[in-house]
């Protein structure tokens, strides 16, 4: 009988073949799980492990290579079309390709267009907004050549998806010709993982996590030395343990080297009167979007800054589900103050079941299928 499924491809940088194999939470894996339980037929591959040498020796690489790293050094903007280059006949095997960033996403309408290959992209946005933003902001001349530039990728890609609403707003305004391409979806949190936690949830301290270059870890450290009585725990790459008072316990780490376990990290969230999230004030980049919905899953309270990118403008809401303050070292120590004095359960409450019904895996998962199905 003729196979009617229609392929899918997951194109990731590295780190999910190792989550594949251990009890992990499934988010980074844009709902890959979840489309394999459609009627496709759904891969994944992780470009940074499959790089051949043999590309050296190649033309066609080194001139995509000098094009991307031009790009990188005059605007920012990250493309990978050079390391997309050796998977172009393996992408014909594919009627969608889902690109899990910016860089993999371009570089995969460059591919497309040069080799007039058919294959249909869904672009996962991770913050190219923000970026061209920064230029907006800065350099108009050097913005409206990058903006050139993304509008003809985008011209080749089906779909924008968006996980932040200031980032898909962003598109539809600068991008008014292509605005049926574009569309937000939150995030989608694995919250049978998160919430799954048997041992003891005594509230023991304050919590920060994250390591993206959005966050201000300065101002973490200056609330920290504030609040010396308080104990921390951070769990990031980007603060080193010199620059922290007795008061802090530090896990230095990342997403693709990790110094705890996602389960040791899920009783960190358990054991914390809440999670802090201060944030840069003028980035659309959803920065701390998943560390909120793994805490608010996990039931534990959650303090972040009012930022552009603040991913759901409509349905996060300050003292109902999530806590929202002035970015600045005086409003959030008063507010951990007050929590740690007085707990917030229906606060807590209202959090997961915002994340059960608007930012769950599953609803996340449906968005894709319906661009494929």
């Amino acid at each position: 009988m003729y196979n009617t499924k229609k392929k899918v491809l997951y194109v990731y940088t590295s780190g999910r073949e190792i989550r594949n194999s251990k009890e992990n939470p499934k988010e980074f894996f844009y709902g890959y799980f979840n489309l394999k339980k459609e009627n496709l037929d759904v891969a994944f591959i992780e470009i940074d492990k499959l790089f051949s040498k043999i590309l050296y020796f190649s033309i066609t690489y080194w001139i995509l290579k000098i094009k991307d790293t031009y790009i990188l050094k005059k605007f920012g903007i990250g493309l990978r079309g050079h390391m997309m280059f050796q998977h172009k006949k393996y992408f014909e095997k594919f009627d969608y390709i889902i690109g899990t960033n910016d860089s993999i996403s371009l570089g995969l309408s460059d591919i497309k267009k040069k080799y007039n290959l058919n294959y249909k992209i869904i672009y996962l946005n991770m913050g190219l907004t923000s970026k061209l933003q920064d230029l907006k902001n800065n350099n108009f001349k050097y913005y409206k050549k990058a903006r050139n530039i993304i509008e003809t990728k985008l011209i080749k890609i089906e779909k924008v998806i968006s996980v932040g609403e200031g980032e898909y707003l962003f598109f539809k305004k600068h991008f008014n010709k292509l605005k049926n391409k574009f569309k937000f979806t939150p995030f989608g949190i694995d919250h049978k993982f998160w919430s799954n936690y048997k041992g003891n949830n005594k509230k023991k301290f304050v919590l920060f996590v994250g390591s993206d270059s959005n966050r201000d870890f300065k101002m973490m450290i200056k609330i920290s030395k504030n609040l010396p009585h308080t104990k921390f725990v951070f769990v990031t790459s980007r603060i080193k343990l010199d620059e922290c008072n007795s008061n802090v316990t530090l896990y230095s780490g990342s997403f693709k080297k990790p110094n705890i376990s996602d389960s040791q990290l899920r009783k960190l969230y358990n054991q914390a009167y809440l999670t802090v999230i201060p944030v840069k004030k003028n980035t659309l980049m959803t920065s701390g979007q998943s560390v909120c919905m793994q805490a608010m899953s996990a039931n534990c309270l959650v303090l972040t800054s009012k930022f552009p990118g603040l991913w759901d403008l409509k349905n996060l809401i300050n003292k109902k589900n999530i806590l929202i303050t002035e970015h600045n070292t005086e409003s959030f120590c008063k507010i951990i103050i007050d929590v740690i004095k007085k707990d917030k359960p229906q606060i807590r409450k209202n959090a997961e079941k915002f994340i059960i019904n608007k930012c769950s895996l599953k609803v996340f998962s449906n968005s894709l299928s319906n661009e494929i199905i």
